[in-house]
């Protein structure tokens, strides 16, 4: 509320009290008293009240008010039906009663804070005088700047976009090794202990990347071509869980159910595989053994070719490698939430106090629901308060627990 001074017009006084201006939403609201003695002004006599706002530099001025003399007052009135003339809108009084003035004005933002004149003039039949402005010595803020608040993060929510990538180990492919004869998972032996940590630490890579979801791990248990079928067939299955086993106990998150387990039995494949890439001496006839021996006899005759001499070559220098739990493969799936990456780039804008662009990007996002308070911040901020409103009021009616909280803290800041 402000208070001003009383106007001296040399013939009594009038005083002006009661000064209030105040903001609502898209107005500012103007209003204050101006009251008098009896023959204040004289009777042929009005004083014009005539009000401003300004801020320094930009001006307002805003609709008169008349206190008017008794015959001051019946000449105008006579005048105007001679004339046929409509009634004035001027807020006008008679000397010796109260004036109660009031004006609405659209709020600009040069109007945030501003200050509230008049302009004092007496009008006489020989026209008026002006008395000089009269400036309240108080202003009014009519802006605070908002404090906003935007959720701390977007709650993503992502669909798939591929289904069962492999993962890449690298070169080669990833295996751990177990002694002759034995299941148990020995992690200083074979370099097991690294391979472990590379698979691990792929698995919680993927578990916790938020582009990445773990779709499955294939363990694919094999035994070297040695010895009875029955026990390979054995050994093959055991080792695949006792690796199972091991990455359960180490990686927080996995169960049985992300294991997808296959029994090799002996690995023919990967002895082939060996053979050919090697020069070692009889390869041909070996690979010819391999390919073409039905399964029951190959190992018979391999033992037989050329005395035993290819036999215990590989046995030294391949089946080593092929007692393992070999080829494990990491499969998963890759995750996208478009929306939500726009809105987290919506959010880095705003808090770095780039209204405009914040909403340029914001306005990609759509109707998704997590870009509703966001969306009313920037408005707010921008002094689009109206349309800021409907964007919180979407947030508290369908957004986010943290969404609805930060838009209900958003509306106490410009009123609800």
């Amino acid at each position: 509320m402000l208070l001003f001074p009383a106007l001296s017009f040399g013939q009594g006084r009038l005083e002006i009290s009661g000064a209030e201006i105040a903001r609502d939403r898209r107005e500012v609201r103007v209003g204050f008293t101006v009251e008098g003695q009896e023959k204040t002004p004289r009777s042929d006599y009005k004083a014009v009240v005539a009000p401003f706002l300004c801020n320094g530099s930009d001006t307002l001025y805003l609709p008169e008010a008349e206190v008017v003399g008794r015959r001051r007052a019946a000449r105008e009135r006579q005048e105007r039906l001679l004339r046929k003339e409509a009634v004035p809108q001027t807020a006008t009084a008679p000397a010796g009663e109260a004036l109660h003035y009031a004006c609405t004005v659209p709020y600009q933002r040069w109007r945030k804070e501003v200050r509230l004149g008049v302009r004092q003039k007496i009008v006489g039949c020989a026209g008026g005088v002006i008395l000089g402005d009269e400036e309240s010595v108080a202003g009014a803020v009519l802006y605070v700047q908002p404090e906003p608040k935007v959720a701390p993060g977007v709650v993503r929510r992502p669909v798939v976009k591929e289904v069962n990538r492999r993962w890449s180990f690298g070169a080669r492919d990833m295996a751990v090794y177990f002694r002759v004869n034995r299941a148990e998972l020995v992690p200083a032996d074979f370099g097991n202990e690294a391979a472990l940590k590379d698979l691990e630490a792929a698995i919680v890579k993927l578990m916790n990347d938020r582009d990445t979801r773990l779709n499955h791990i294939e363990l694919w248990g094999y035994a070297s071509p040695e010895g009875p079928w029955s026990l390979n067939r054995r050994l093959a299955e055991n080792r695949a869980e006792a690796l199972r086993d091991r990455l359960l106990a180490g990686v927080e998150g996995l169960d049985s159910g992300s294991f997808k387990l296959f029994n090799g039995e002996e690995n023919w494949d990967g002895l082939r595989r060996m053979v050919a890439g090697s020069d070692m001496e009889f390869r041909d006839e070996v690979l010819g053994i391999i390919d073409n021996a039905p399964a029951e006899f190959r190992k018979e005759r391999l033992q037989k070719l050329r005395g035993g001499r290819p036999y215990r070559y590989m046995l030294d220098n391949f089946y080593p490698e092929l007692r393992n739990a070999c080829y494990i493969s990491v499969y998963f799936d890759v995750m996208e939430d478009p929306a939500a990456d726009i809105i987290e780039r919506g959010v880095a804008l705003l808090n770095a106090g780039d209204y405009g662009g914040a909403l340029e990007v914001l306005t990609d996002a759509g109707d998704d629901l997590r870009a509703f308070n966001a969306t009313g911040v920037a408005l707010m901020m921008l002094e689009r308060e109206d349309e800021a409103r409907v964007w919180f009021g979407r947030a508290l009616e369908s957004g986010d627990a943290q969404d609805r909280e930060a838009a209900k803290h958003n509306l106490q800041q410009i009123g609800n």
